[in-house]
């Protein structure tokens, strides 16, 4: 999925941030999707998340991680993100041995997610997306530690305002940086937004302040 193609960071920092997408075709597997989609919320919560969302209804912070897995409708945008490429694999396990049969996209390093899939028996991966980068003036952008943040929302839901906001407030001491990353991420209706890795992004800004 292209909202998830241009999260920033470094690969130390991207080693700890994989989401999954599922989502019907129109028109061709739609109808009858939302068992489908109550059981992958179910596989993927048993796996410890940092976050999950549906875009067709919101995400954790607004709807409860138990409610997101008993009302899935058939247009239902299934995600979900983790922090380590074990349980990615592990989590991929189940949902084929499972019988999930929408389509399943992972945004992560490729080469890391590549062997995710060939541990678990599919090979080489179907497709695979990039971004190519920014083009243009970069300096009209917000600051590089920003962007890490705001880019794990891929329809740009996090604004930069936000961040230096809750920022401060983890450096005066009134909010934990766990706490103001839960606060950005019930703006990501998706529910791509890594929290864990948020926390730390956000607690490294406030350091700088």
């Amino acid at each position: 999925m292209t909202h998830t193609l241009h999260r920033r960071g470094n690969r130390e920092s991207l080693s700890t941030d994989y989401v999954f997408t599922s989502m019907a075709a129109r028109k061709f597997n739609m109808e009858g999707g939302a068992e489908q989609f109550n059981k992958f919320f179910r596989i993927c919560a048993k796996h410890n998340p940092e976050f999950m969302g549906d875009l067709s209804r919101g995400n954790e912070e607004i709807l409860g991680r138990e409610n997101l897995m008993i009302s899935s409708i058939d247009k239902s945008f299934g995600q979900a993100v983790y922090r380590d490429i074990d349980t990615v694999a592990a989590v991929l396990k189940e949902l084929i041995d499972e019988g999930f049969d929408r389509s399943i996209v992972i945004a992560g390093l490729f080469d890391e997610v590549e062997k995710c899939c060939q541990k678990v028996g599919i090979g080489t991966p179907h497709t695979i997306e990039w971004s190519l980068g920014t083009w243009g003036d970069e300096s009209l952008m917000a600051p590089k530690e920003d962007l890490e943040i705001m880019t794990m929302c891929g329809h740009a839901q996090i604004p930069g305002s936000l961040v230096r906001h809750l920022a401060q407030r983890v450096k005066e001491g009134k909010i934990s940086a766990g706490d103001g990353s839960r606060k950005m991420a019930r703006q990501c209706t998706c529910g791509v937004c890594n929290v864990g890795r948020g926390a730390e992004l956000l607690t490294a800004i406030a350091e700088k302040m």
